[in-house]
C-alpha cells in the first residue's frame, strides 16, 4: 500500500488531480483493486491501485493527499487537539513531545 489518502470519488480514464502538499499535477490514467481487478471508480477509505501519469513518482509519498484540482487540502504547520491518554507510565505535560497518528498507511 502507498498509503497516499482520497478525499473523494476517483475516477480513472486522465482526471486531473493534485498530490499535496507538494502540489504535484498528475492524470489518474488507470485504478485496480488490491485484487488486481480494474475499477471505474473508488471512494475515501478504500484500497487501490492507481497508475498515475504527467508527474514524476519520486514527489509521491506516503501520508500524501490526492485531491481535486480546484479544490486542494489546506496544509498547517499547528492545531489543538484534546489527547487522551490511559494506562501510561509518564505523565503527558504541556511540552512533551509525541508522535501523532492519524489514518495514515505506512
Amino acid at each position: 500500500s502507498s498509503g497516499i489518502n482520497a478525499e473523494w470519488p476517483l475516477r480513472p480514464g486522465g482526471t486531473p488531480v493534485v498530490i499535496m502538499p507538494g502540489g504535484t499535477t498528475a492524470m489518474i490514467k488507470s485504478m485496480t483493486t488490491v485484487d488486481d481487478k480494474s475499477v471505474d471508480y473508488s471512494v475515501a477509505g478504500e484500497q487501490c491501485i492507481l497508475v498515475v501519469g504527467g508527474t514524476d513518482q519520486t514527489k509521491i509519498h506516503n501520508g500524501n493527499v490526492i485531491c481535486e484540482s480546484q479544490s486542494r487540502v489546506r496544509t498547517t504547520l499547528k492545531f489543538k487537539a484534546r489527547v487522551l491518554v490511559f494506562n501510561i507510565d509518564i505523565p503527558i505535560t504541556k511540552g512533551f513531545p509525541i508522535d501523532l497518528h492519524y489514518q495514515v498507511c505506512f
